[in-house]
């Protein structure tokens, strides 16, 4: 959850040279808060994980700024959770987000699970 409040406050600067359709990565550290009773990650905080890789995505591609001219806002229509393994605390992992394609009502950006940083 302060990852996500971290985006969202102070967004990714935009990347000069990268656009919308490159591919962006995103390294995180797996924190007591996004932990469940297992101690995993449990599956909600996964989705704000990959909710925090697409805020950044867009920023370092300068889309932020076109969305809060446009007032647009940013919703979750469908997702699909594959999980591959658990995360535990203090992990290191990275997402690599990238946009599939848009229509004229929204962008599908593909933010694949975690994948643990080597």
């Amino acid at each position: 959850m302060m990852q996500f409040a971290w985006s969202a406050f102070l967004p990714a600067k935009p990347e000069p040279g990268m656009t919308i359709l490159d591919p962006s990565v995103t390294r995180m550290r797996v924190l007591p808060q996004d932990l469940d009773f297992m101690r995993i990650v449990n599956s909600g905080a996964y989705l704000q994980i990959m909710n925090v890789a697409g805020y950044r995505h867009m920023g370092r591609a300068g889309g932020l700024r076109l969305a809060a001219e446009q007032s647009w806002i940013g919703v979750v229509a469908a997702s699909t959770l594959r999980y591959r393994r658990s995360l535990r605390l203090w992990d290191r992992f990275e997402d690599t987000s990238r946009v599939l394609g848009w229509d004229d009502r929204a962008f599908q950006i593909a933010v694949p699970s975690p994948a643990r940083a080597s």
